[in-house]
């Protein structure tokens, strides 16, 4: 966890990044679906198949690859071939199947079955989220020596933004919240307006599919989040859990801007929590705050540059920008 000098200006206060795109697999998935792997594997599995438009899946085959199991990864046909690649890279087997992620979870699960293969779920799972609440460990011992540097820190950040794909993240930040006594942190949970499932389901109380899936920021791409998930951000209440829906746009605004002030390179599911902070940055003066960087797999150099290209983005972007222009 470092803190961003850039970001931090932008609100006169305190901005750390959480750089879970640095994991070897190129995701915070690693955490919860390597520790699920390495259970199958000790239980006998003898194969995994899983299901992911990416960041899942990736972590799924690096894990199979190092406890040395077989490994099928079903992607919808929205996947990126740079992903697939990167899936071929550690030994996965690749199938194509559906336009979008629960066709080709349907089709995984079925492919499970006939071989009797251990179903991986991308963000479903007891051991997933516990494996996901380790940043939250990770954060608050970070916090405190980050304390250490800046006096002026409060013993916990005034909130942690993150993102909402299917809810595994968001799971395992909650119970890592409740489990280090920082249970009243606000969480802001990130989506952007064609992936929206989270936002629409917590504001109705309960789970909402989306019809289809029309944003570029894939990684966010489920049409329903998990029930568990919704019920456990639900019971929080909006003080406690605060979503925030934006554009494409914006997200990909977020990823040149963390390119050129933090030469980090992520995928637009990653910066659509910059754009939170640009256009919140006043009603967030001063505050401490967390930035979960959740991955960068499914993004190269020419990817963000055809973004750029699509959205009129320039490449020069830097942190609040859009208040200079």
């Amino acid at each position: 966890m470092i803190r961003s000098e850039a970001m931090s200006r932008l609100i006169s206060g305190h901005v750390f990044l959480k750089l879970d795109l640095l994991q070897p697999s190129g995701s915070f998935k690693l955490r919860g679906i390597g520790r699920t792997v390495t259970e199958a594997k000790k239980r006998g599995a003898c194969g995994i198949v899983s299901s992911s438009g990416g960041n899942a899946g990736l972590a799924a085959a690096y894990a199979c690859r190092e406890v040395g199991l077989p490994i099928t990864v079903v992607v919808p046909e929205t996947t990126k071939v740079h992903t697939q690649h990167l899936l071929r890279h550690y030994g996965a087997e690749v199938a194509v199947h559906g336009s979008e992620w629960n066709a080709a979870h349907a089709f995984a699960t079925r492919l499970a079955e006939e071989n009797e293969f251990h179903m991986i779920h991308p963000f479903e799972g007891i051991s997933t989220w516990e494996g996901h609440a380790t940043v939250v460990d990770e954060i608050q011992s970070q916090w405190a020596n980050a304390t250490l540097s800046f006096p002026s820190l409060p013993n916990k950040p005034d909130k942690i933004v993150t993102v909402c794909g299917g809810g595994g993240l968001l799971m395992g930040i909650m119970q890592g919240l409740d489990a280090v006594g920082w249970e009243r942190v606000p969480i802001v949970v990130c989506e952007t307006e064609g992936a929206s499932s989270f936002s629409k389901s917590f504001e109705s109380g309960r789970v909402v599919e989306l019809d289809r899936i029309d944003s570029i920021a894939t990684s966010l791409g489920s049409k329903v989040v998990s029930g568990d998930v919704v019920a456990a951000a639900v019971s929080r209440g909006p003080e406690r859990i605060r979503p925030f829906v934006t554009t494409d746009q914006k997200a990909v605004e977020g990823c040149v801007a963390l390119a050129n002030d933090e030469r980090l390179l992520v995928e637009p599911a990653c910066g659509v929590t910059l754009a939170y902070l640009e256009e919140n940055a006043e009603g967030l003066h001063g505050q401490s705050i967390v930035l979960e960087v959740c991955g960068g797999s499914n993004i190269s150099l020419p990817i963000l540059q055809q973004y750029c290209t699509a959205f009129d983005v320039p490449i020069s972007r830097s942190v609040g920008d859009a208040f200079s222009l």
